[in-house]
């Protein structure tokens, strides 16, 4: 399986919770890959089997770039 982990972080916190679950699925034998939000095109969803988004709680909301 191959997952994608698209976040956004503005302090670093989100970064760390999104690599700590890039752990646990690469030692469960899975492939990962993180991708900033500022940085996703979304023609790179094709070949992937999962998608994480991974955001900042902001006004009962995901963070504005997600």
């Amino acid at each position: 399986m191959k997952v994608l982990i698209l976040y956004f972080t503005k302090t670093g916190h989100t970064l760390e919770a999104a690599n700590a679950t890039a752990e646990g699925i690469r030692s469960a034998g899975s492939r990962v890959d993180l991708i900033a939000a500022r940085d996703f095109d979304p023609a790179q969803l094709a070949g992937y089997d999962a998608l994480i988004v991974a955001s900042p709680c902001w006004a009962g909301s995901a963070g504005m770039p997600m």
